[in-house]
């Protein structure tokens, strides 16, 4: 069975088949670290894990700080961009639906808490998706969990 979904490993030709963009072998991390880059591939919503914090919120109200991150989540709807640092390693895998069906996964909705006494605004509410595949004794399991947006 074909999944409704595609997911590559992080690098120039991969972003640029699956988002359209006009990426060249120059390709680096701390390029598409560049919140104007994120928005304009299309995503919204960013959780960041950092050495000293963990992060989440729309990219536009991040400070985005290669050297400080451990993982890195850049996501929307139906997108996915996930960064790994191992010890100054990057590397990552991309991930996008393709005419997915709704059997195809469970949406949940959950709560975030303020991880800060100083944070006053941000997200209230996470939503995921469980995306579901089938072994070859066709027993359904979850294969892929993937933030959609901050609600």
């Amino acid at each position: 069975m074909d999944s409704g979904y595609i997911i590559k490993k992080l690098n120039w030709r991969n972003i640029n088949e699956m988002f359209n963009s006009n990426f060249n072998d120059e390709f680096s991390i701390d390029k598409i670290l560049n919140k104007d880059v994120l928005q304009d591939l299309g995503f919204k919503d960013t959780i960041i894990y950092n050495y000293d914090c963990v992060v989440s919120d729309s990219i536009e109200n991040v400070n985005i700080q290669l050297e400080n991150i451990i993982e890195a989540r850049f996501f929307s709807d139906d997108i996915e961009m996930r960064i790994f640092n191992d010890e100054g390693n990057f590397s990552g895998v991309l991930f996008k639906e393709n005419n997915i069906d709704e059997s195809e996964f469970i949406e949940e909705d959950y709560i975030l808490y303020k991880r800060m006494p100083s944070m006053k605004k941000g997200p209230q509410r996470l939503k995921i998706r469980k995306y579901i595949d089938y072994d070859e004794d066709k027993q359904a399991y979850i294969k892929y969990v993937k933030p959609c947006k901050f609600i």
